[in-house]
């Protein structure tokens, strides 16, 4: 993984079709100045405006292992930083 801007291209490849609709948001954080953005530029994009405010992660396929710790461990960070914080999820 590797933090990222607004302005990176990965976006439009990552994101595509109907995903484009489902997760605008995405579009909406990378705008912010201040935000939080990351991917692995090519299954995973983390996006928070700031800290807070709710993380979103966009997820091509079940992301492997390496990365999926990479995720872990930043939710972990936010769950520490915050106690507002909350972990919801929606399978595709």
């Amino acid at each position: 993984m590797r933090i990222t801007n607004g302005s990176d291209p990965v976006f439009d490849k990552l994101v595509t079709g109907k995903d484009k609709y489902l997760f605008n948001l995405l579009y909406r954080i990378r705008e912010d100045p201040g935000s939080f953005l990351a991917t692995d530029d090519s299954t995973c994009i983390i996006a928070r405006s700031n800290p807070n405010t709710p993380v979103w992660i966009w997820l091509k396929h079940p992301p492997v292992p390496p990365v999926r710790q990479e995720i872990a461990a930043y939710l972990s960070q936010c769950l520490a930083e915050s106690s507002c914080v909350n972990i919801s999820s929606c399978p595709a």
